[in-house]
């Protein structure tokens, strides 16, 4: 009986996470459609109006100083790791349950916020929540329950502590990705500004999406 309810709730938690991230796709979308587009400078008087404010889109290039990406060494202005745990689950099917494979984020590490500037100013993104449209990895490796422990070590003293299993004998290890964003390159960015510090900054608007990517726009030249 233990076994049956414990399969059952896996099931559920599979299907409940499925439906919630095509919710989230559809929804982060929308908001790209319907975000109006803004220079820099103009986010400075977004942030500062009465209110909350509304979600923006910008497009700008990447600047800042150079950092060394820490699994690739890549030169760059910006990086971010994101680790995932990956795991079987159940899901429902017309012959009854199935084992399938699945994944969620279990820790991110960047190289703080990211500077973005156009001919009318900079602001810096905060890429906490934003679902990341950058391209190519820079970096990417996996590491299963009978690994060595290298990359996870590794990891580990990225993150300032060892990764724990969270399915436990379900899981099937970890993979590890790294992008990153060289000066210059064409940034584009969906989120909400607010004034930190007295400095604008682009971040995850409360319970709407947010997006951090790589553009296919050109920014705003002089």
């Amino acid at each position: 009986m233990y076994a049956l309810m414990t399969l059952l709730a896996q099931t559920i938690e599979v299907g409940v996470t499925t439906a919630a991230r095509s919710v989230s796709k559809a929804r982060t979308k929308r908001a790209v459609q319907r975000a109006e587009p803004h220079t820099c400078v103009e986010l400075v008087a977004l942030a500062g109006a009465p209110g909350q404010a509304p979600a923006a889109e910008v497009n700008a290039r990447a600047a800042g100083e150079l950092v060394i990406a820490p699994l690739s060494g890549a030169k760059c202005v910006w990086y971010v790791v994101r680790v995932y745990e990956r795991f079987y689950a159940w899901r429902p099917g017309p012959l009854g349950p199935a084992k399938v494979e699945r994944q969620i984020m279990v820790a991110e590490r960047s190289a703080g916020r990211l500077l973005i500037r156009d001919a009318t100013g900079e602001v810096r993104v905060d890429p906490a929540g934003a679902a990341l449209e950058l391209g190519t990895t820079s970096y990417s490796g996996f590491e299963g329950r009978t690994g060595d422990g290298a990359l996870l070590d590794r990891v580990g003293r990225l993150l300032g502590g060892p990764l724990r299993a969270r399915h436990q004998a379900m899981t099937i290890g970890f993979l590890v990705e790294e992008w990153v964003v060289r000066e210059g390159e064409e940034i584009h960015v969906v989120g909400q500004p607010r004034t930190e510090a007295g400095e604008v900054v682009l971040g995850k608007p409360a319970l709407r999406p947010f997006v951090v990517g790589k553009s296919t726009r050109a920014p705003v030249t002089a």
